[in-house]
């Protein structure tokens, strides 16, 4: 079909829909079959497809799900120039997409340090809950879902710190990112989560994750007593051993 289109429409809308397919396709296949050393092969064959896709065509129906895919990859990677790239493109071509506004969010993300971190939404409760309401605290906003094993994993650390640090000024704000509401509570008793929640439909899909471009979790960003980022992005390891300081505003 693909070769068809090129002979018969080359520039029809239809052939970048059918080509974007068509390597989805082979790679998902590919995947199935692989060894476990050929996978990262197939990976860096896949971003490359993309990348030759989307340069190709960067106003098709699929290029900002391409450049997404391209951007996340790469920040995982730690190829933080070449993520922003991608993301800087996707805004630029693709302003008004969900991958557009979630670009828009990982750049303002990636660069949250020294800047102003804001964030509001609906609590458990249904009241509205705001990392505003933290001043003065240095405060940990805590992105998670129960399906999230090492959300679950990082919690009796996050607990302990918790009690150590509280009176010190040291504060929690979950956000909760669900794709229902329904095993948030049963969770947060069983696991003796304490601490405040930001809950609003869409999950990874929802405002507060696409706020800050959030790609996995957990997802964990510090803020300091005066509103301002600390880290975009901090580890059990970092608090443990850093919290003390943060908490002096060293």
């Amino acid at each position: 079909i693909e070769a068809d289109i090129a002979k018969t429409s080359p520039k029809s809308s239809i052939r970048p829909y059918v080509t974007y397919r068509r390597l989805l396709s082979e790679y998902t296949l590919d995947l199935q079959q692989a060894t476990t050393e050929r996978r990262q092969e197939l990976q860096v064959q896949w971003l490359k497809n993309l990348e030759a896709f989307a340069t190709t065509y960067p106003t098709a129906d699929d290029a900002p799900d391409a450049q997404l895919q391209l951007a996340v990859a790469n920040e995982f990677a730690g190829n933080v120039t070449d993520a922003r790239k991608w993301y800087d493109r996707l805004i630029a071509q693709h302003t008004e997409s969900n991958a557009g506004q979630r670009a828009a969010g990982a750049v303002r993300r990636l660069d949250l340090q020294g800047k102003q971190f804001v964030l509001s939404g609906k609590g458990l409760s249904g009241r509205t809950v705001s990392a505003a309401d933290y001043r003065g605290k240095v405060l940990l906003v805590l992105y998670w879902s129960t399906w999230c094993k090492p959300c679950t994993e990082d919690l009796p650390q996050i607990r302990a710190l918790y009690a150590q640090y509280q009176d010190l000024g040291f504060e929690i704000l979950g956000v909760n990112l669900d794709a229902t509401v329904d095993p948030v509570a049963p969770y947060m008793k069983q696991h003796r989560v304490t601490w405040q929640q930001i809950r609003e439909e869409g999950g990874l899909e929802g405002k507060p994750a696409k706020a800050y471009g959030v790609i996995s979790l957990p997802t964990m960003m510090l803020v300091g007593r005066d509103g301002k980022a600390i880290k975009n992005s901090v580890s059990v390891a970092e608090l443990k051993q850093s919290l003390p300081d943060w908490l002096k505003g060293k």
